[in-house]
């Protein structure tokens, strides 16, 4: 699984000199999103173990009648709680056990999710500039267009033209990924990991991202996110004189 949350930061003070502020994003990544697909079925056994120690609760709880129900203090007689005689009621088994096993549930489940938070990457990013784009895309270069193909063609003809357009469209695909790339590489700021501030990662860096288990996935995230920015109107930041 994994999380992206578009917001806009604070900018850099060098990008208020050079007198434009690019929007910003935060994208969340989990490094291990199955574990939380671990962690919502302890949910479920959390809530039928709940269920079954209010049942049991309910079952066993001391019969109430005007004479006894209430204390001397007017408090209602529970499970655990002292007995107007000075003595603690003794909880039956069947309700401990069931108290004892919503206790281990939770606890597993707040060590899960604490190990699913623990696999977390927060990645800031800044928009690219229309300049910066056309950059990447000349750097890379973009597959040329197959010739149409010309009335009369034979079969044969024909299909080598499909081979050449299917791989056309292969080309552009591996060319658009390389564009992304590089353009991640420029446009990652810094990476949090476990609560760590850690620089932005080189080209090599995002390629070994790529390569890790659900990494193609959390590119993907990372891209469409970085998309989403730059087709964003460019901030121009003016500077404000006090008092205006």
């Amino acid at each position: 699984m994994s999380m992206d949350t578009t917001e806009c930061v604070d900018v850099a003070v060098e990008d208020w000199i050079d007198g434009v502020s690019y929007v910003q994003t935060k994208v969340t990544i989990y490094r291990d999103p199955a574990m939380y697909a671990e962690y919502e079925p302890l949910l479920e056994k959390i809530d039928e173990a709940d269920a079954l120690v209010a049942e049991l609760e309910a079952e066993h709880a001391p019969e109430k009648s005007d004479d006894s129900a209430l204390g001397e203090d007017g408090a209602a007689s529970t499970f655990g709680a002292e007995s107007s005689l000075g003595e603690t009621e003794q909880v039956p088994k069947a309700l401990a056990d069931a108290r004892a096993r919503r206790d281990e549930l939770i606890a597993e489940a707040e060590a899960l999710y604490a190990r699913y938070e623990a696999n977390r990457e927060v990645w800031h990013i800044r928009a690219l500039d229309q300049d910066e784009i056309r950059e990447l895309a000349d750097d890379v270069g973009i597959p040329e267009t197959p010739d149409p193909l010309r009335s009369g063609a034979t079969a044969a003809q024909q299909k080598a033209y499909t081979r050449r357009v299917e791989k056309h469209i292969e080309d552009l695909r591996k060319a658009k990924e390389e564009v992304d790339l590089r353009g991640l590489a420029r446009a990652v700021q810094s990476v949090e990991v476990a609560g760590e501030t850690k620089a932005a990662p080189s080209l090599d860096g995002l390629r070994r991202v790529k390569s890790r288990p659900g990494g193609r996935r959390h590119i993907r995230d990372l891209t469409s996110a970085l998309e989403r920015i730059t087709l964003q109107e460019v901030q121009i930041a003016a500077p404000h004189r006090a008092g205006a």
